[in-house]
């Protein structure tokens, strides 16, 4: 497996998919400096990121999608996936390594947001606490392991439309905009949240996040009460996603893999 992370580490150099990360820093950055100057004297970190959590969560998510997509695409684009195939990888290594690389890129969007977010707040004398950015620090990791999960998905339909980004795009658009519907599905409300926390990555994904903002965030800077779905089984449902998914990559990297032979 060692040997699969450091080939994308060194592709990821050579590639520099990395201005994705600086383009959504700086568009995250935009939105969360133009709300500095919103806050009140007695506000910190937490309150500008509670306040922004929405349009964070969104940018993020997105630049996410690109990243995932691109990543996998430019090895069909390159025709380096087929040589790949010939030497012969192992499909699930080569799979898990490309999602450690969505985890470093969400790590990266997510921390340095944060840390420049603490040192705005810092020079413009808000109020700052240890405990607060040691809250943010942690919901933003868990919050860039979990939005890796979400990418499964994105990467499944990225293998299937190997380099037709346009065609990966559409269905990636389909997949979120379903996540977004489902609480709006003609069922009862309550029938219509468990559907979405518990049958859809995104939907899991933003209850177990909401659940951490409740547990850690201070009710008065959240404003947010305990989610009604339990977090545990929205974390297996994610998880089921996960297996299923990379088990659908497998199979259809094995069968390319027989066709080349």
């Amino acid at each position: 497996m060692k040997e699969y992370i450091a080939s994308e580490f060194l592709k990821e150099k050579r590639q520099r998919h990395k201005y994705l990360a600086v383009v959504c820093w700086m568009t995250l950055m935009f939105f969360l400096i133009k709300n500095v100057y919103h806050l009140t004297s007695k506000a910190g970190i937490l309150d500008l990121y509670c306040d922004n959590v929405q349009i964070y969560i969104f940018i993020t998510l997105m630049f996410s999608i690109l990243y995932t997509m691109v990543l996998l695409g430019d090895e069909y684009r390159n025709g380096t996936i087929y040589q790949l195939q010939m030497i012969p990888i192992v499909p699930l290594k080569f799979i898990l390594a490309k999602i450690l690389m969505v985890i470093c890129f969400n790590s990266l969007v997510m921390m340095t947001t944060t840390i420049s977010c603490i040192f705005i707040i810092g020079i413009k004398g808000l109020n700052l606490t240890s405990s607060s950015i040691a809250i943010l620090l942690f919901i933003n990791l868990a919050d860039s392991l979990l939005l890796s999960m979400v990418m499964f998905p994105v990467a499944l339909f990225a293998i299937l439309c190997k380099e037709n980004y346009i065609v990966s795009l559409l269905f990636n658009i389909s997949y979120i905009m379903l996540g977004l519907m489902m609480p709006s599905l003609p069922l009862k409300q309550e029938i219509a949240q468990k559907l979405t926390a518990y049958l859809h990555p995104l939907g899991s994904y933003a209850l177990i996040h909401n659940w951490f903002i409740y547990k850690f965030v201070p009710y008065e800077t959240s404003m947010l009460s305990k989610p009604k779905e339990s977090a545990v089984v929205a974390f297996l449902g994610m998880l089921i996603w996960s297996v299923i998914c990379c088990g659908i990559m497998e199979l259809l990297m094995r069968k390319k893999k027989e066709k080349i032979r």
